[in-house]
């Protein structure tokens, strides 16, 4: 089981106002019930409203699977109140007061018969509840690896199906189906399976991904390639693909000639047909690199920028590489057009890394920026080169949002400028009360803990959050339930 942190925890969040609502629900005690099967933790969290969600994380050797039943998708608050209860070793809800029986010491009192009696049920009708016994057998070095492929595989199939049903838990599904492929891979590496039973969930994986409309495609074929090691699995591939001729398909096709068969032959045959995006002609560029033809590579990637649609980032690349050290003239021009399709501060950091005239490159960067209105990667970029007043300026004009990223720059000018961040944070209270929600009550009592944070922190002036506090909670008593949100703070 991976060991978790609050580092990684925080990393799996998209939002930092996430991971603090995920805290609040930990340390609030909203975790209602904890199930732990094997690998497997179920948990039941308490809602923002009357509602209770649950969540499913599977640990899967060094990887980590999650779902929730609450409409966020995603990593959610609920998910993140369950891990950081798991990473503080609470596995287990804390007891009422009222006195409650050992179930171990009961449960022992009974004989094998009729525990097999009690569990039965819960076997037939819980899918985790069978993975956990066929994960212990396998322990034991039983073998019950052909049962437990079909047991998998069946589950993936019902869970693909049960997909295309309105009541159906989406994120739920999708774990099961990417942790069960794990699962298969796994079986088929570990040699425990026939040639049969792979050529059959070879043909069976494909027709699903081809025929998919729930977005797994990509996750099916990805564990067909994992399970076939010899050219006998790959031409199977290749027959079973071949008449259903996507753009998608034709790719696989391309990849397995190239990569896994070494058919240089087929593979360029397939490729010339097919030279659209810049994409293309980069895999082609790649393909002459590798045959140290210097000249046929330099010659497909100049022709992808000409004639290549779409995405163009890796032939800027492989240029500026080739050039670096020959022409400084040809190097720059595809550095500053690489810069132009992907602006961030890496490419600007680049740009004047490489630059002769770094005043000059540097003024004709940010001009660009602010040409597109690209005003965030600005505040990015005077942040680095320490112009905090530029960052000010760019959190505090304009309005605020639910998710802007304009927080991690008040966060960083907290210290500098902390009036300007309180009245920035102070905005955002407003923003979330005004929605009228308890969820959005309780992310205006995380801003509001920011501003008393800064007030008893940084300013040492306890006096003026109580003043604060004390005006919203009298401008706004007629909202109990943000008041309860705010009544520790």
């Amino acid at each position: 089981m991976k060991r978790l942190s609050k580092i990684f925890i925080k990393s799996l969040v998209d939002y930092p106002l996430i991971y603090e609502r995920g805290v609040d629900y930990f340390e609030s005690g909203m975790i209602k019930k904890v199930i732990e099967l094997d690998n497997i933790i179920k948990a039941e969290v308490e809602g923002s409203s009357f509602n209770s969600y649950k969540v499913k994380i599977i640990f899967d050797d060094d990887k980590i699977h999650y779902s929730c039943s609450c409409p966020f998708g995603g990593v959610c608050k609920h998910i993140v109140a369950v891990l950081l209860q798991l990473e503080n070793g609470k596995n287990k809800v804390k007891e009422s007061d009222e006195k409650l029986p050992n179930w171990h010491e009961k449960l022992s009192l009974l004989n094998k018969d009729e525990l097999i009696k009690l569990l039965l049920p819960y076997v037939t009708n819980d899918s985790d509840v069978k993975v956990a016994i066929f994960n212990m057998l396998e322990k034991r070095g039983i073998d019950i690896y052909q049962e437990k492929f079909y047991e998998l595989w069946k589950e993936i199939c019902e869970a693909i199906d049960n997909s295309y049903d309105y009541d159906t838990d989406y994120q739920e599904e999708d774990i099961n189906i990417y942790y069960n492929l794990e699962e298969i891979s796994k079986l088929f590496k570990k040699g425990k399976l026939s040639s049969e039973i792979k050529d059959e969930f070879i043909d069976d994986a494909i027709e699903y991904a081809i025929y998919d409309k729930i977005g797994i495609s990509d996750d099916l074929i990805e564990s067909v390639f994992k399970v076939a090691n010899c050219k006998k699995d790959w031409l199977r591939i290749i027959e079973r693909l071949r008449g259903k001729e996507s753009r998608w398909i034709k790719e696989l096709i391309m990849k397995i000639y190239k990569d896994h068969l070494r058919d240089n032959k087929n593979y360029l045959k397939e490729r010339k047909k097919e030279l659209i995006y810049g994409s293309d002609y980069y895999d082609l560029a790649k393909f002459y690199k590798r045959k140290k033809d210097i000249k046929k590579t330099i010659e497909i990637a100049k022709e992808g920028i000409e004639n290549g649609e779409g995405r163009k980032t890796e032939l800027y690349i492989m240029l500026f590489e080739h050039y670096k050290n020959r022409d400084y003239e040809e190097a720059m021009k595809y550095l500053k057009e690489l810069f132009m399709d992907e602006p961030s501060l890496n490419e600007y950091k680049k740009l004047l890394s490489f630059s002769k005239n770094k005043k000059n490159d540097a003024i004709w960067a940010i001009s660009f920026f602010k040409k597109k209105g690209y005003y965030e990667k600005l505040a990015e970029i005077d942040l680095y080169e320490k112009r905090y007043k530029n960052v000010l300026d760019y959190v505090m004009k304009g309005g605020v949002g639910y998710f802007d990223n304009k927080d991690k720059y008040a966060n960083k000018l907290k210290e500098l400028y902390p009036k300007k961040i309180i009245q920035f944070y102070k905005r955002k209270v407003q923003v979330y009360i005004e929605q009228k929600k308890r969820s959005a009550y309780s992310s205006a009592a995380i801003y509001i803990k920011k501003i008393r944070n800064i007030y008893k922190n940084i300013l040492k002036n306890e006096n003026s959050y109580k003043e604060y506090i004390s005006k919203l909670s009298e401008k706004y008593k007629r909202l109990p339930a943000f008041l309860d949100e705010i009544r520790h703070l």
